[in-house]
């Protein structure tokens, strides 16, 4: 009995080393190979050959929750300048909580409240604001030229700076980021500061004076972005670094008896924020990367944002439904791996997502809000399957764990097409929560990545290799 058991499990370990054994010599090529199975069904193993290019998508989706300011140049992936125009909200009824002194407004000033940013903190920078002259369009896909709703040649504020010339604030806070090297994310403390930009004393007149003698004017956001509608900021002077503005709001000062029966004079103040009520578009210039759309030939595909330049990917869904007929598709597993990052200051970093979306679904798939829908898409993780971080920094390679949904989708929605996927760079919202397991975070939304980033993926045939296993008579993998 203990010989035939040893014999037993002689030949059940040679039959997995067959079983990996064929799996190893089939990912060198491209082909169909039949794997073991047992009595009830068969595994197939089948490499397909995919392709991929370079391509500029053909708007930017611009309408954020933070405005960017800056311009940066990078030597491989070319310029980059951001600027932003914005509304403010209106509460509906809105008044002056105390009446100025003499009815005269004393200061306005501007506030940019950041806590990222990007580039050489030291270069000298200079902003420029501007009043625009009538309601933006609500569009979130354009390249919207703001220069339209400007007069460019009379600005209302002007504020020469260094990243270095402003001191944190007290009020930072502590905000999730990702280690590469450990591979997890840790609470960093992260510094808020202000730039405060001065405007003219004429601009917060004309608002309080309105209070007082058209009060319809503040009845709606309708009413309000029709008599101020809005401001628009970029730079003029400079080049190095970027700011990522989480909160714009407008202070106009006055002074004011300190109560009915004093009248002692202090200073007070009311305030117009930037919300997600009202408009706020990013404007993107780009310069110097109209060769990187055929600078990497068949080997190198590029990624650049806020550029909209990115990869797309082929997938031979016409050969894979030929080849698999009858079979059920378990499995298939997509890597795509970046070079890397150019050694010199400041140099561009690859996104920490790239979302596979058919290229025919971009649109509708950031116009609805998607958050989690499998069949459609697929967002790229490290190779231990992790959520947190779209990509290993110690491989360099964006892991897609199965795209099955997206071959099967597109087989039965047009068999006579092969599927072409973007990878778009995307930003990850999520909600913190601690569970038994420990902490967990669950999407909230995602969003186009408009951080300046830059990744050249390996995309010769060696690296474009797709292994799909599948499975005959309705059993499979699973």
């Amino acid at each position: 009995m203990r010989i035939n058991l040893r014999i037993a499990a002689a030949l059940l370990c040679a039959g997995w080393l067959s079983f990996f054994s064929a799996c190893r010599d089939d990912l060198t090529q491209v082909g169909s190979t039949t794997l073991p199975g047992g009595d009830r069904s068969t595994v197939y193993s089948d490499t397909f050959q995919m392709t991929a290019s370079t391509i500029r998508t053909d708007s930017l989706y611009i309408r954020t929750d933070y405005g960017l300011l800056g311009d940066l140049d990078d030597p491989a992936f070319g310029r980059i300048k951001y600027d932003y125009l914005f509304q403010f909200y209106c509460q509906q009824g809105f008044r002056f909580p105390h009446t100025p002194q003499g009815g005269q407004i004393d200061s306005v000033v501007l506030n940019l409240c950041f806590e990222n940013w990007t580039g050489d903190s030291r270069v000298t920078m200079r902003a420029r604001v501007y009043a625009l002259n009538r309601e933006p369009k609500r569009l979130h896909y354009t390249r919207i030229d703001p220069t339209e709703y400007v007069d460019m040649q009379h600005p209302i504020g002007t504020r020469v700076y260094r990243l270095t010339d402003f001191p944190a604030t007290a009020d930072s806070s502590y905000r999730d980021i990702y280690n590469a090297s450990t591979r997890t994310y840790e609470q960093t403390k992260i510094a808020r500061r202000n730039i405060r930009i001065t405007l003219p004393t004429s601009l917060g007149q004309s608002l309080y004076d309105e209070t007082v003698k058209r009060p319809a004017t503040f009845a709606s956001q309708r009413a309000f972005n029709s008599f101020f509608p809005g401001l628009y900021i970029t730079t003029d002077y400079g080049s190095g670094s970027m700011i990522e503005v989480s909160d714009t709001r407008m202070l106009i000062y006055y002074r004011r008896p300190k109560s009915a029966k004093n009248d002692t004079l202090v200073r007070d103040s009311v305030t117009f924020l930037v919300t997600r009520e009202v408009t706020q578009y990013n404007h993107v210039s780009v310069a110097d990367d109209a060769s990187l759309l055929t600078a990497g030939g068949d080997s190198i595909a590029y990624i650049k944002t806020p550029a909209g330049i990115c990869p797309r990917i082929v997938i031979p869904t016409r050969e894979i439904a030929r080849t698999t007929a009858g079979r059920v598709l378990n499995t298939a597993a997509l890597s795509l791996r970046f070079m890397p990052q150019d050694e010199w200051s400041n140099a561009l970093v690859p996104p920490p997502f790239l979302l596979l979306l058919p290229e025919d679904s971009v649109r509708a798939f950031f116009d609805n809000h998607t958050i989690d829908n499998g069949l459609l898409y697929q967002r790229s993780t490290d190779e231990d399957g992790s959520a947190d971080i779209g990509f290993s920094a110690t491989t360099r390679t964006y892991y897609y764990a199965n795209i099955v949904p997206l071959i099967e989708a597109q087989i039965k929605r047009d068999p006579s097409r092969d599927l072409r996927l973007l990878a778009i760079p995307v930003n990850r919202r999520y909600a913190v929560s601690k569970q038994r397991n420990g902490i967990v975070r669950t999407t909230t939304g995602i969003t186009p990545y408009l951080y300046p980033s830059g990744a050249r993926l390996r995309i010769a045939p060696a690296n474009m290799r797709l292994v799909l296993l599948s499975g005959k008579h309705g059993t499979g993998l699973r």
